[in-house]
């Protein structure tokens, strides 16, 4: 089924160009991208194989170093304490699907990239996952294993992937699942997708083909994706709708194009599970935001879901130590109580916080009227040593929450905190933001 999907697909995708040529030599010169495109680079492009790869794109090291694994790991627990398995969904590199020969002919001998190595990197991480308990299916590896598949999976102007990517996705995450939980989603696959006659098509303009436009002063044609649909399975129809497991969506602008559901990722994976799927994403929030509000709107500590599923693609990874516990933070925050006495910001900018008796587990920003962005916290050790923490809540994240608490995870770091210092920008927290540290024992 999904290589007739992907061949299905790659025939209603948009025509390339056949002539092969970078979009603008402007792509390869820091100096001259414009300053909001610099973290980009190098850029490549060719317009015969229509892919255009950026610098953040290109990473060939995916594995995770031991704290990260360990925090994965108490995200993991987390999860298994409130009895919701937790999923992780990584969409591959986007190097990775088109292939060493197509990224050599875009890149064009200018940038290399090890795409072989690449892709051991990332199938090691993923193996390295799984030892926390999470489920998480190599998504790498089926998506490669079909030629039709891999030239439909990602738009090749667009960082996103197309609703067939989403689909083929959808489906080998259930597969992972039932392995699992075999009892968990009784339906899942018994109903397969398919292109109908009035098949949808779905518009794409491309972000990269935003920045050719900016840097190169021309726009390259939209891309054309065409959306698979499930057919209505009749579940839940004599039960009633509580009779169907349910599902948290918990993602990035894969799941959350545009503010809303672009790639139809939710009704894929309703479809794939024959389940109901609630989606908490957030376009452009990273690996965190997401997480914050699913913990924020109480869902988590409600545990009313059968499972997560935690959309993150594979450049807002699993590396970051930061966002790693911020997402630990939220969810600890939810079952925290309310521990001392809250502290004003000071003014100035930074303040070293009182550490009381024993370590703290959690600093706790609450910022009325403002945001807790780029709230720096230095962790400072008996030892000598340090560690700094960035505190960050971006994206489209729902302004009835934008100044909920926030809280970063600092505790399990092996070591005796000696001093803890934040440091912020008061005209973005606000004058009436507050911080505190929070035990959890």
């Amino acid at each position: 089924m999904t290589r007739t999907l992907a061949l299905a697909a790659a025939c209603l995708l948009a025509g390339l160009p056949s002539i092969a040529q970078p979009y603008c030599e402007d792509f390869l010169s820091e100096e001259t991208l414009p300053a909001k495109y610099r973290s980009l680079f190098p850029i490549v492009s060719d317009a015969g194989t229509g892919w255009i790869f950026t610098g953040d794109q290109l990473d060939a090291e995916y594995d995770l170093k031991p704290e990260a694994l360990a925090l994965v790991g108490q995200i993991v627990t987390a999860f298994a304490d409130q009895g919701v398995p937790l999923a992780i969904l990584m969409p591959p590199p986007r190097p990775s699907i088109a292939g060493q020969a197509a990224f050599d002919a875009t890149a064009g001998g200018r940038v290399g990239l090890d795409v072989e190595a690449a892709d051991a990197s990332f199938s090691r991480m993923v193996q390295q996952v799984a030892q926390t308990g999470a489920i998480m299916p190599d998504l790498r590896a089926a998506m490669t294993r079909d030629e039709g598949l891999r030239g439909a999976y990602y738009f090749r102007r667009d960082t996103h992937w197309t609703p067939t990517g989403v689909v083929a996705s959808a489906l080998v995450m259930a597969e992972a699942v039932a392995q699992r939980h075999p009892d968990l989603f009784p339906n899942a696959g018994t109903v397969l997708p398919s292109f109908p006659a009035d098949v949808e098509m779905l518009d794409e303009p491309g972000s990269l083909s935003d920045v050719a436009e900016d840097v190169c002063g021309l726009r390259p044609e939209p891309e054309v994706a065409a959306v698979p649909v499930f057919p209505a399975s009749g579940l839940g129809l004599l039960d009633g709708a509580a009779s169907m497991p349910r599902i948290a969506l918990v993602g990035t602008s894969f799941s959350d194009r545009r503010r809303r559901d672009y790639y139809r990722v939710a009704d894929a994976m309703a479809g794939a599970f024959q389940a109901d799927v609630d989606n908490f994403s957030v376009s452009g929030g990273g690996s965190a935001s997401a997480m914050e509000v699913f913990a924020l709107s109480g869902a988590f500590l409600r545990a009313e879901h059968d499972l997560v599923i935690w959309e993150l693609p594979y450049t807002e990874n699993l590396s970051s130590i930061s966002t790693l516990r911020q997402v630990l933070g939220a969810l600890d925050l939810a079952r925290s109580q309310p521990g001392g006495a809250a502290m004003s910001l000071d003014r100035t900018g930074r303040m070293v916080l009182p550490l009381g008796g024993g370590d703290p587990d959690l600093v706790v920003v609450k910022t009325p009227g403002g945001t807790p962005d780029y709230v720096t916290i230095d962790v400072r050790f008996e030892d000598g040593s340090a560690t700094s923490l960035t505190l960050r809540r971006k994206g489209d994240f729902p302004p009835d929450l934008s100044s909920a608490e926030a809280s970063l995870s600092v505790s399990d770091q092996g070591k005796d905190i000696a001093e803890i210092e934040a440091r912020y920008d008061i005209a973005s927290t606000g004058t009436q933001a507050t911080i505190e540290l929070r035990s959890l024992r």
